[in-house]
């Protein structure tokens, strides 16, 4: 899913649903990762699905950051790979 997003007049960020595989398994954890989540992604534009095997991080957010995104969760001690 493709979007474009307005920054000031001049300049647009492209937006994307982007999924990671995580070794986030509990509310706990995702609490944990809920403050930076807020900061980074945006209140509202990311959700994890547990019941999933791989535990999967949903984010709308710019691709071109997602490195950055899944460098920033490791750092909490979580594994997180984008998958697409």
């Amino acid at each position: 899913m493709n979007a474009i997003k307005k920054q000031n007049q001049n300049t647009e960020i492209k937006m994307e649903i982007s999924i990671f595989r995580t070794s986030v398994v509990t509310e706990a954890n995702i609490n944990k990762l809920k403050a930076i989540l807020d900061i980074l992604v945006g209140a509202g534009n990311w959700n994890f699905d547990l019941e999933d095997a791989d535990n999967i991080l949903r984010v709308y957010y710019p691709p071109y950051q997602n490195n950055f995104l899944a460098n920033e969760i490791k750092k909490y001690g979580f594994l997180c790979t984008e998958l697409y």
